[in-house]
């Protein structure tokens, strides 16, 4: 008789079962232990982000404030002041930019309107 149990019954089939127990036994430890090293690994890449998400929250803070200072030296800035003909070249440029935006919007429409009739001529073809 075996004393540790792991000897054969009289079918011959307790040592497989005792391997197969053991065999699963450690298969849970080893995920176990896989997964306890993953929550680590998960935990150390947590706190990096943290760290990480502290510095560019400090640079945020530093940038918004130089950008305020900047915002306050500009402030104090005289205007540059314009000539009339750089006046006028610029209000003709608006005036340019605002006409090609209407006509983009025509030329969009008008694509538009094309395709619909084309819908329109394909059905009454199919309609004679």
């Amino acid at each position: 008789m075996d004393l540790h149990g792991g000897g054969m019954g009289m079918d011959g089939q307790q040592h497989p079962q005792r391997r197969r127990a053991v065999d699963i036994e450690e298969r849970r430890r080893q995920n176990r232990d896989a997964a306890a090293r993953h929550r680590q690994r998960q935990q150390e890449r947590l706190s990096t982000l943290e760290r990480h998400e502290a510095v560019l929250q400090q640079r945020v803070s530093e940038l918004r404030t130089e950008i305020m200072s900047l915002h306050n030296q500009r402030e104090g800035l005289p205007q540059p002041a314009r000539d009339p003909l750089t006046t006028t070249l610029l209000s003709m440029l608006e005036t340019v930019d605002g006409l090609r935006s209407s006509l983009d919007r025509c030329v969009d429409e008008s694509v538009a309107v094309v395709k619909e009739l084309r819908c329109i001529a394909r059905a009454t073809e199919r309609k004679e």
